[in-house]
């Protein structure tokens, strides 16, 4: 009201002195301007107060402890594909929000490779088709760092009958040419991604015994098998939304 009470006095002032009305308009645009100018000032001004609160609100929620999540698995296992499919990926899509699940996925479980000829040789529990779907997701956890990208690839290649199913349904998925991914699978670079994913394997303590091998904090967790969401849930601190909602 000061402001428009101002341009007001301004205004009658020119007309006082009777000014020609070719000087009146540019002096009347040029206040109108002006007066444009500080109400975007004050409209800016106010939007920003009102999203402070929201930005402190988010800087005082705590983080909280990041939960490590390995899981050691084999491509055809029928006790890995239930948990994959009825555990891990559901979890995961429902958790992974939270930002404080770090997961490591290890295709090997029982198979076994042999260096032969600056080469490997390997041999899986559920046969060759299986070690050529273990190699295929070992090369796509080589090219592929987000989680969020080849969960949901991984957990479709699961259980799939053989390298030619598994690359026309899953593949598509990725941002990466599926001509790749299958010539890794298929070549000596999916033998030796194999192999290595097979010496972190037989490197585990207890040994692994049982597919799929749960490892919850560096420690194996058994129950995770049947709850897994329960079981991260109880290594958060303090537990996120998510876990309530279980609760």
């Amino acid at each position: 009201e000061k402001k428009s009470s101002i341009i007001k006095a301004i205004v009658r002032y020119l007309f006082r002195f009777k000014c020609r009305y070719f000087y009146i308009v540019p002096v009347v645009v040029l206040i109108f301007i002006f007066y444009q100018w500080l109400f975007s000032l004050r409209l800016e001004k106010s939007f920003s107060m009102e999203r402070s609160p929201a930005k402190l609100q988010t800087a005082e929620v705590a983080v909280g402890n990041v939960v490590n999540l390995a899981v050691y698995i084999e491509a055809q296992c029928p006790d890995t594909s239930r948990f994959v499919h009825r555990q891990l990926l559901p979890t995961w899509q429902n958790m992974s929000v939270t930002n404080r699940i770090s997961l490591k996925i290890v295709p090997f479980g029982k198979a076994k490779c042999f260096p032969f000829d600056n080469d490997y040789s390997c041999e899986c529990q559920h046969g060759p088709p299986e070690c050529e779907l273990n190699q295929l997701m070992n090369c796509i956890l080589e090219m592929v760092s987000d989680p969020h990208q080849y969960v949901p690839v991984i957990s479709c290649i699961q259980g799939k009958r053989d390298l030619h199913s598994a690359g026309l349904k899953c593949l598509s998925k990725l941002h990466i040419s599926a001509k790749r991914i299958l010539r890794c699978a298929e070549g000596e670079e999916g033998r030796r991604l194999l192999a290595k994913a097979g010496i972190e394997t037989l490197h585990l303590q207890p040994p692994l015994n049982f597919v799929p091998w749960i490892l919850i904090n560096g420690k194996r967790s058994s129950d995770a098998f049947y709850d897994l969401k329960k079981n991260l849930c109880d290594a958060l601190d303090p537990v996120p939304d998510e876990c309530k909602e279980q609760q």
